[in-house]
């Protein structure tokens, strides 16, 4: 490829200019801020065109850097070059497109139309990486960049695989990574994300669950509560028995002996006291008389009690037996009440406990409900799940190829390393006159002068 016309319409501050190029070297020299730069990159964007930054980075980027200050609808410019006889031109208009371009074969005046292995081919398959790297040095930038190494073990490994450039690593791990991002794109990740929802709630409705108490407990509970109930109802009707029989056996007792059975000295007593006690305190007081009637009094109270108790105890004592009767069924009488009332007191808490029962059952029943939806929707969503497990696997195998396409390229440019530096050094001496004669790379392709 040689440079013969190069026409600037805007670019920096560059405007209007033309370059006409014969065979040979060209030294373009002129004072500082005259342009020199911007030229040099101008030739750089006509071949590879301009990266435009994103966000903050957009200020600072060459597109930027280099628009005209006087607009932008000729910003751009023509480069003429010849390749195996045949002229060609590049047009860019970099405010219309800061990467496209036309190619027009000016030869035989005809078109053609922007194919990137055919451009690759007539720039004799120069990247911009291995552009700045080589054939194209910056001021005050000597040094290669971390991008070269790349090219340069794809270009080994070329060369040592099929003894020439056809073979591109570089492309095929670009085409690998555009493949790999299309498939990423492909992927149904919104029915992934709805299947990932779903087995979560699907788990914590089955947690869930697992708390719930389940039928086969209230068909235990109501076994009980009917077990009870019997048990209540045969309580219930042994003590309507005992009542019955007390009633029956007091029935045989006279009215006034079931009243003297009761009878007792304790009132008499009392009485008797008191009227003793108010004939202490009259003769205290020196009332003799009324004094002597008092406690006479409290003396004939006393007796008359004694008398009335021995007399009703000696008429109940023929009714012993049947009273002592009443006494025994009166205590069963308490102790079958006293079961009653546990029992239905457990009767209450068996009711409430099938109450509280019913109603987890009943929630239990809408959660497993929920969870056949959830299932349900699982199924549904199982064709994408399928087809983005298919997408995976491509995607597991382009890794696999891009990882062993690696591994080779490293095995090979091993192996074709020491031969690259030794070329390297035959070069460096030449170039130098001798004055460095050995040049070193370690295997980052950093080098080194002897």
């Amino acid at each position: 490829m040689k440079y013969t016309r190069l026409h600037i319409n805007h670019f920096g501050k560059l405007q209007n200019r033309t370059l006409e190029f014969s065979d040979g070297i060209h030294i373009i020299y002129g004072p500082n801020e005259s342009g020199k730069s911007t030229m040099h990159a101008f030739l750089e964007a006509m071949l590879f065109g301009l990266e435009r930054g994103r966000g903050r980075n957009a200020k600072k980027d060459n597109y930027s850097r280099y628009y005209p200050e006087t607009g932008g609808s000729t910003y751009g410019g023509v480069l003429e070059f010849v390749e195996d006889d045949i002229q060609y031109a590049i047009y860019r208009n970099f405010t219309r497109d800061p990467r496209g371009f036309i190619l027009m074969d000016e030869t035989h005046s005809r078109k053609i139309s922007p194919d990137e292995a055919e451009y690759r081919r007539l720039i004799a398959g120069l990247t911009l990486p291995l552009y700045r790297n080589t054939v194209s040095l910056r001021q005050l930038k000597a040094a290669t960049s971390e991008e070269l190494p790349e090219q340069l073990r794809s270009h080994i490994v070329n060369l040592r695989a099929t003894g020439s450039g056809a073979l591109d690593l570089a492309s095929a791990n670009e085409q690998l990574r555009k493949e790999k991002k299309s498939l990423e794109r492909s992927l149904l990740t919104e029915s992934e994300n709805k299947a990932k929802e779903s087995a979560a709630a699907a788990e914590a409705l089955r947690d869930e669950l697992d708390r719930l108490p389940i039928p086969a407990e209230l068909s235990e509970l109501e076994e009980s509560q009917s077990l009870l109930e019997e048990n209540l109802q045969e309580t219930e009707e042994r003590r309507e028995e005992l009542l019955s029989e007390i009633h029956s056996l007091e029935e045989e007792i006279p009215e006034e002996q079931r009243s003297a059975s009761s009878a007792s000295l304790l009132p008499f007593l009392l009485v008797s006291v008191l009227a003793a006690l108010a004939g202490s305190f009259l003769l205290w007081r020196q009332l003799f008389l009324p004094g002597a009637v008092a406690l006479g009094a409290a003396l004939l109270l006393l007796m008359a009690g004694v008398l009335f108790t021995s007399r009703s105890r000696r008429r109940f004592g023929a009714y012993r037996r049947i009273w002592e009767s009443i006494q025994d069924l009166r205590a069963e009488e308490e102790e079958v009440t006293g079961q009653l009332l546990s029992l239905r007191s457990k009767q209450t808490e068996l009711s409430s406990r099938r109450e509280d029962l019913a109603r987890d059952l009943w929630l239990r029943e809408q959660k497993e409900e929920n969870l056949r939806e959830l299932e349900e929707e699982r199924d549904a969503l199982e064709p994408d799940l399928e087809k983005n497990r298919l997408i995976r696997e491509e995607i597991a195998a382009i890794d696999l190829a891009a990882e062993t396409i690696r591994r080779l390229s490293v095995t090979a440019f091993e192996s074709f390393g020491q031969y690259l530096q030794d070329t390297a050094s035959a070069l460096i001496s030449q170039i130098t006159d001798g004055r460095y004669t050995r040049l070193m790379m370690d295997e980052s392709l950093h080098i080194t002068l002897e």
